[in-house]
């Protein structure tokens, strides 16, 4: 009795096996690889930069730190308004004191013009008000 019912529950294994593979075709996949283009441009959206488009950098006014990465090596990279400091501590409009960031401590300090403050992952200063709040 056991081995029927063993049977049995391989055997509705390998029909929905097979009638899910059926459903999805190969051409609907897409590729594993992308073209040079592609890969070049996907790695101009993850460090911040369009193709071929020029931004005009305009001062935010509020600033979102969205998160920080401490490296064994010392080098910190900081998300902030969406974009990383992969390639600079100045990102869109806003510069990052990349050298702030410690061991000690979780915050960063950003600033817009003159004026700086240091914030925590998920915080966000507003240049206007000069109050800082949780979340987004």
């Amino acid at each position: 009795m056991n081995r029927s019912i063993i049977s049995l529950i391989a055997l509705c294994c390998l029909v929905s096996t097979s009638s899910l593979a059926a459903y999805y075709e190969e051409s609907s996949l897409g590729k594993l690889f992308n073209t040079p283009a592609q890969r070049q441009k996907i790695d101009a959206f993850r460090k911040g930069k369009s193709m071929g488009v020029a931004r005009e950098q305009i001062s935010p006014t509020d600033i979102k730190v969205q998160g920080i990465v401490k490296r064994s090596d010392g080098a910190s990279t900081v998300w902030v308004n969406g974009k990383n400091t992969l390639d600079s501590s100045h990102v869109g409009g806003v510069n990052v004191r990349l050298n702030s960031v410690s061991d000690s401590s979780d915050k960063v300090t950003v600033g817009i013009k003159n004026k700086t403050v240091r914030l925590k992952p998920g915080q966000v200063w507003s240049e206007d008000s000069g109050r800082i709040t949780d979340g987004y």
